[in-house]
């Protein structure tokens, strides 16, 4: 008599979900009884905001991802520039969301102001203040700037802010190298050449 063909792992798996679907409370009250009694787990309650879902270490989603980024800032800036750097296709989603976000005058602003942030440390209303502190008018020769116009002048040294220049006189201390000396020189030169031209 030939034997009946054995049946393959995948047939002997559906042969078992069929079994338990049909004697499903039995399975289910045998997995209750197998499960250890005790009392039921109370999830914890995030320190950071008690109303909202536990994730980890005691906060909540949000918080503990920005803890997550924060802790792991440097990792995450390099893994950052070496895609940057090796996938062909990155340079050119930046760019393109570069493009998409100066493309809107709130973009624009948005692009400005991390700017201002990242160079001086200062935000757009900081540099508000300061322009309408100094009356709309450079630092140096005092004329009437525009605000959209206005340079922040720092030192390249140490980072300081010092004051908003003219794009003229902002060049000219470029040009200068902040080396007060040469400013004292050249303003004796045009003293003295002022002079033989009188």
């Amino acid at each position: 008599m030939a034997r009946p063909a054995r049946k393959t792992a995948e047939e002997k798996l559906e042969t078992r979900r069929a079994w338990r679907a049909r004697n499903i409370e039995h399975c289910r009250a045998h997995d209750r009884a197998r499960r250890p009694a005790g009392p039921p787990h109370i999830p914890p309650t995030p320190t950071c905001h008690p109303d909202r879902k536990h994730r980890a270490f005691g906060l909540c989603g949000p918080c503990y991802k920005k803890d997550y980024h924060k802790r792991n800032s440097e990792k995450r800036s390099a893994a950052a520039k070496q895609r940057y750097r090796e996938d062909p296709h990155s340079k050119a989603k930046s760019a393109e969301a570069a493009r998409r976000r100066r493309a809107t005058p709130e973009g624009r602003l948005a692009d400005r102001e991390w700017r201002y942030r990242r160079k001086y440390g200062l935000t757009i209303a900081m540099r508000d203040a300061k322009f309408h502190e100094q009356n709309g008018a450079c630092a140096i020769c005092k004329r009437a700037v525009d605000l959209e116009r206005i340079h922040v002048d720092h030192d390249h040294k140490t980072g300081a802010v010092r004051d908003l220049l003219c794009s003229m006189c902002n060049r000219g201390l470029g040009f200068f190298v902040d080396r007060a000396d040469l400013c004292d020189e050249a303003a004796a030169y045009l003293r003295r050449h002022a002079k033989l031209g009188a």
